[in-house]
């Protein structure tokens, strides 16, 4: 079996308790953790109890990276990407879940198409006490996934495989985005012509915590999301897209109250 490499960060404000969920659920993967890498980037300063659990988990960590002062996701995962090893790089939030047949649902998609840079998946969305409450649908298509793209995110971040060829042809993260840095990756991966898909089964729990909204639909998100839309719409000449890009503005300035009650309608749909 080929060897994997998670890349995660931890930064001040995560909680143990979901952290220690998102380390096991990759630690207990039925693709066997002998088979496996995570390497961990620490943003800045973090809570003791997670570095006493770091610490005192230690062979969890194939390598350690930290920022003297936070850098932001962007930075961070950069400097994992920097030193991997491995051909199949998979990503991961500190407070998501990983379904124990994630990796190897993902490496078979990858070993049966040599041309797949990235493969992502849907994802089942759980509120702060793992309770589900919603499954997110997601374009397979290359074609899905581009016209999805124009208006919203085409590939659920924590729920990605990449091969390390990726990242010679894409890029790395834009350090720039202090937002929406997997999206304006995507923008340009798809751009650049690669070849992705999404499995249509969630093999990953996403953590939408009480304040997960109004970080969501703060307007300076989508001021970088525009800017990436914009450039899709040139791009791929999707000019009947645009209005959904407006729409799309309209729901940002409404107040969070109306915004989630359209999140709810939208989310699970294509």
């Amino acid at each position: 079996m080929k060897k994997i490499a998670f890349i995660i960060t931890v930064y001040k404000n995560d909680k143990l308790e979901y952290f220690k969920q998102a380390i096991e659920s990759i630690v207990n993967q039925d693709y066997g953790f002998a088979n496996m890498n995570i390497y961990l980037g620490i943003d800045g300063a973090i809570p003791d109890d997670i570095k006493e659990y770091i610490e005192s988990n230690s062979t969890y960590f194939y390598k350690i990276v930290q920022n003297e002062s936070n850098k932001g996701l962007a930075f961070t995962l950069n400097r994992l990407i920097d030193i991997l090893e491995e051909e199949y790089i998979f990503r991961m939030d500190s407070d998501d879940i990983c379904m124990l047949h994630r990796v190897s649902k993902q490496v078979e998609v990858f070993e049966k198409d040599s041309d797949l840079l990235l493969v992502g998946s849907e994802l089942i969305e759980i509120n702060e006490y793992g309770q589900e409450f919603r499954a997110k649908k997601m374009p397979t298509k290359m074609n899905e996934i581009i016209r999805f793209s124009i208006a919203r995110n085409p590939f659920n971040h924590p729920t990605v495989a990449m091969r390390k060829e990726f990242f010679e042809v894409v890029g790395k993260y834009n350090e720039e985005f202090l937002k929406s840095q997997d999206y304006e990756l995507w923008g340009r991966a798809l751009i650049s012509g690669i070849k992705a898909t999404n499995i249509s089964e969630p093999l990953l729990y996403f953590r939408v915590t009480s304040d997960y909204m109004n970080k969501r639909n703060a307007f300076v998100n989508y001021i970088y999301e525009f800017k990436i839309s914009m450039c899709l719409v040139k791009y791929f000449k999707m000019y009947g897209q645009f209005p959904k890009v407006c729409a799309k503005l309209l729901v940002r300035m409404m107040p969070s109250s109306i915004g989630k009650i359209v999140y709810k309608n939208m989310r699970g749909s294509k």
